[in-house]
């Protein structure tokens, strides 16, 4: 994060990349020169992921160039658009094609995102978004379509079914664990003894939500279209949303 902000400050100080080689290449008097702006940058970044975005922790982040291109964007930015960064998050972390893997997709980025910063003419490219991939997408703390679909459930910050004024997420939730408490909306032996699970891929995250442990454990291996009745008040609604459960049951 550092290093782009010294290469875009200081295009002659030779920092060309953020590898290795270039790390070391870094000089006290630049960053001495970016420091201040720096921090409120880095400051900001993980606060747009902390507040707006509601992901709590790193774990999430679809891709990890995200905390580059973002650090670029606020970087000395008296006006940002959260509504852009909003989209650009999601654009990205969704899109069917891999575009943020490599140093050459970051520094497009962050190209990308100086021209909207400098209100110059920048426009997305047509969204595609593959329904299948979506539902074959399984849990994997490494996986970036299945760190985007938990970012989007973590988004709409989930609340637990049995008391849906507590939320199941908490600022340390992520550095407890490599994986988090997921429930199966509908349960694994559910599946298996209901003879279903040729139209069901249980592990599906299309099938998982958040929840808390003490509710997953109750809940157990009940039917979905049983158990949720228990927990049919007004704030189900809220804490369920985008949870997967009409997914499944289609």
């Amino acid at each position: 994060m550092l290093a782009v902000v010294v290469k875009l400050e200081f295009p002659e100080a030779g920092i060309q990349n953020i590898t290795d080689k270039y790390l070391n290449e870094l000089k006290t008097k630049h960053i001495e020169a970016v420091w201040s702006d720096f921090k409120i940058a880095v400051a900001e970044t993980f606060g747009f992921f902390d507040n707006c975005l509601h992901i709590k922790g790193t774990r999430l982040i679809p891709y990890r160039y995200l905390y580059l291109t973002v650090t670029a964007y606020f970087y000395r930015n008296d006006k940002p658009d959260y509504s852009f960064l909003t989209k650009y998050f999601w654009y990205y972390s969704f899109h069917n094609a891999e575009l943020l893997t490599n140093t050459t997709h970051l520094w497009q980025h962050i190209d990308f995102v100086n021209q909207q910063k400098a209100n110059t003419t920048y426009s997305f490219n047509q969204f595609d978004i593959d329904k299948n991939s979506i539902r074959k997408s399984f849990y994997s703390h490494r996986g970036r379509l299945s760190r985007a679909i938990l970012s989007l459930y973590a988004n709409h910050k989930p609340q637990d079914w049995a008391k849906p004024h507590k939320d199941v997420l908490s600022d340390v939730y992520y550095l407890l664990t490599d994986k988090p408490n997921l429930h199966h909306i509908f349960p694994v032996n559910f599946i298996k003894q209901s003879g279903i699970a040729s139209q069901i891929e249980c592990d599906s995250l299309m099938n998982i939500a958040y929840l808390s442990q003490i509710t997953n454990l109750k809940i157990s291996d009940k039917n979905p279209l049983h158990y949720l009745k228990e927990y049919d008040e007004p704030g189900l609604v809220g804490s369920v949303t985008l949870s997967s459960y009409t997914y499944a049951h289609s």
